[in-house]
Formats: structure tokens, sequence, C-alpha cells
């Protein structure tokens, strides 16, 4: 059996958490004596080996004519070069890992023309909400149900519209947007009394692919909700949980002295990840003794947010940046901490980090919010903070700094996360039934 996996990008670009999960399964699918190949966009086409992993990196185009290109089926360079490493893999199946421009409803098309059969994991919220984080207005958990008029305001909120002036723009849009597009005008305000219209379109794209797919894979139950909300049949969807490599595991002492409070946070320098916030609830508390470091590579889109991250940072000696690490070093890494920091404001279908911090043995203090929320016990293995409240969070760490016993009680309660081995079971069994159907 050959199995192709289609993630967002791949090594040596900087690997987000899908990728590392795409790779980790990999790894363990190989095992199994299932064949795999991985390809992913880039600028450019081309085939190379990385560790044991086949990779194809298929060109997208720059050539963006209208906003209708950026959220329609996809680039059609990429559909082109996608046929090619079809016909040169033949694959059993598709494994879809994202859903972009260049990983679009175009390639899944071609799958399914050449009688291969598709599977979706959904990974991010940004699959289906144009806004990224199923917040509405960034404020309130969404349902994820795909509203036209509501998306719409919703977005042009995101842009930086305030809710008068979202609600007034779409409907601005409605009346003249199709007029506007026409007419190619694209940029600032051209683009906002299009939205309505590009929602729609976005939309379509989205239930196109619902429809499309054979099977679907979530992480977490509030995807396969989502999912089903959306009008997809819950036969078509298996729940099949984020899982690690780990060894040893061990919730024992540690050995590190109770204080100072040793935090690490891990993850992307972008707002939806919440770091700011934790930046300001412990720059707000000079007495307490506690150290946080901050692993993460900055992106150039994520630059200006770091930047401003570290500049309020500065003058507080107990807040590290420091370099990222490869994913064989995380579990050993987080051993030397008392806790995870997560407080992400947006809905993560994990994160990984937190199953590797289960590993190290340490809790985890995150948002209580979405699969952060289903993975962290309440008072068992970790502490959850209403998201985005500044006071919460530093009452929280005050805890932690002022009663070592919570540390203790948390860390004895610790079981051994999920493995990518029993994934891999789950996802091999998935993938031998959709050939047999």
């Amino acid at each position: 059996m050959k199995i192709l996996h289609i993630p967002y990008c791949f090594h040596p670009d900087p690997l987000g958490g899908t990728e590392i999960y795409v790779k980790s399964l990999v790894k363990q699918l190989n095992k199994k004596n299932i064949e795999n190949y991985i390809a992913a966009p880039d600028t450019h086409t081309r085939s190379y080996q990385h560790e044991d992993f086949f990779v194809d990196r298929f060109a997208v185009s720059n050539e963006i004519n209208s906003l209708s290109d950026l959220h329609g089926e996809g680039d059609a360079q990429a559909s082109a070069e996608f046929i090619k490493i079809l016909e040169k893999r033949r694959p059993d199946v598709v494994h879809f890992h994202a859903f972009t421009r260049g990983v679009s409803l175009r390639l899944i098309r071609q799958a399914k023309k050449c009688n291969i059969k598709t599977i979706f994991t959904y990974h991010t919220p940004t699959i289906t909400c144009m806004r990224g984080t199923l917040l509405q207005f960034g404020e309130n958990i969404c349902s994820g149900e795909l509203s036209k008029k509501n998306c719409s305001i919703c977005t042009l909120h995101a842009l930086g519209a305030n809710k008068i002036m979202a609600i007034l723009l779409n409907g601005f849009s409605v009346l003249i947007g199709k007029k506007i597009k026409k007419m190619n005008l694209r940029g600032g305000l051209w683009t906002a009394l299009q939205m309505s219209q590009l929602i729609q379109l976005r939309h379509k794209v989205i239930y196109d692919m619902l429809k499309e797919v054979d099977k679907f894979v979530v992480l977490c139950e509030w995807a396969k909700k989502l999912l089903i909300l959306n009008g997809v049949s819950q036969e078509k969807i298996t729940l099949s949980r984020h899982g690690i490599q780990f060894k040893n595991f061990s919730s024992e002492e540690n050995n590190i002295p109770e204080l100072p409070l040793r935090i690490a946070f891990l993850g992307r320098y972008d707002v939806t990840k919440g770091v700011d916030i934790l930046i300001k609830a412990i720059r707000g508390m000079p007495e307490l003794p506690l150290k946080i470091d901050l692993y993460s590579i900055v992106q150039d889109k994520e630059k200006k947010y770091f930047d401003n991250l570290r500049s309020f940072a500065s003058q507080d000696t107990r807040i590290q940046f420091l370099s990222p690490v490869s994913s064989e070093e995380v579990i050993p890494l987080l051993r030397q901490y008392h806790l995870l920091a997560v407080p992400s404001r947006w809905l993560e279908t994990g994160p990984l980090v937190i199953l590797e911090a289960f590993a190290a043995g340490i809790p985890v203090i995150g948002s209580d919010l979405g699969g952060i929320a289903e993975l962290v016990e309440q008072g068992v293995n970790g502490i959850l903070v209403k998201t985005d409240v500044l006071d919460a969070w530093k009452e929280v760490l005050r805890q932690c700094c002022e009663k070592p016993e919570i540390i203790r009680h948390l860390k004895k309660n610790i079981k051994p996360p999920r493995s990518m081995e029993l994934v891999s079971t789950e996802m091999a069994a998935l993938y031998y039934q959709l050939c047999q159907n």
C-alpha cells in the first residue's frame, strides 16, 4: 500500500505542529510496511530525500490575478505539477494535511479523477475559518458553522474594522461587491467591499471539499462537531487524537529546586499563541520568584510582534528569549522545568507540546479553550486558565510560586500520553478500510 501525504510545507522549511505530526506518522507507518511519500508546495518543483522520506515539492505560481485566485479552488500550476507526482508515485491513498491555495480543492479533484482515495485531517481552524481562530470578533468561541453574513463581518473585524464598521462594510459589500469584483479592484477598502462575495466563494470551496473527500480525521471533539454542523456525516469522520514518539516516561521528581519556578513556552511568536499575556502577567508581578524561557523561531510575518515582546520584556531578567529546539530535543528539555505554559487564544486541535510535557512528566497551565481543554484535566494534570484574562494568569502563576505542593500534586497525576505508534495503527486501519471499499 502506498500513501501520499500532503502537508503545508516540509523540511528544510521551518516545521510546525502539522509537519511534525506528519513526519512522526510516516516513521511509524514505515514500520508497518506501508510505503509513504510526502509532497508539499514550494516556489519550484524538485524531489529529494530527507532522512528516510522521499519528498516531492511542487511549484505554486506567485502570480495572483484576482482575489478569487486567493480564495477559490486553488493554484492551477500547483495542480498541474501535482498530476505528475500522482503519476510518479501512484499512491493508493492521498492524505491531505492542509487546505491552502497550494494544497487545494484542485488537488483533491485530481486525486479523485485518478480514482485515488482521499483523506483529510483537520489540523487547524484556518481550514474553515477566514479569521483563522474560530473566535467571533476575537472574543467568543464560534460554533464553526459557515454563515456568509457572520463570517464576512467577523473577517472584516479581524482586518481592523470595529464591529459597527464591519457591519456597514458588509452591507455595502452585499450591494456593490459584485461590481467591484468585475472591475478587479484590490487592496484596502476595495477588498473590504468585496468581502461578502469572497466569503461566499470560500464557503463554496469548503463545502465542495467536505463533499468530495472520502474520509476525515479529526484530532479533537470540537473539530468533529464543527464538521457535522457543516454537513459531514458521522460515518465519514474518524476521531484519532494526537500522539507523540517518546521513551522512558517518568513522573518522578526531577531534582529541580522548587524555586525559582521554571516555566517553558514552545510555540510560534504569533498573537494567536498568546505569549504576550504570559509576559504581561510576569512583568506585572516583579516580586515572584520565577523564570520563563521562550523557545521559538521568528518568521518574517511575526517579526514585529516578536520585537514588541522583546522590547516589553527587556527590563525583566526572568524572561529569556531562546533559540528553538528540534522535536527530538523537546521532551528532555522540558524535564528541566516545573511547568509548560500554553496561553493560546485560538482553538488548538492539540497542541503536540502538551503531550510532550506529559511525556516529560511536567504539568501544563493552559487556556481553557479548544483542544487544550480536552487534554488538560483541571487540577489533575494541569491548570486551565480563563482565556486571555490577565488577572487569571497572574493569580495562577502566584499560586504556583507560593504553594509548591500544587506542582507536586499535579506531577503525581500525569499519565503517559498517546503514542504515535497507536495513531499509526488507527491510520493504517483507516487506509485499509478505504482501499477495500
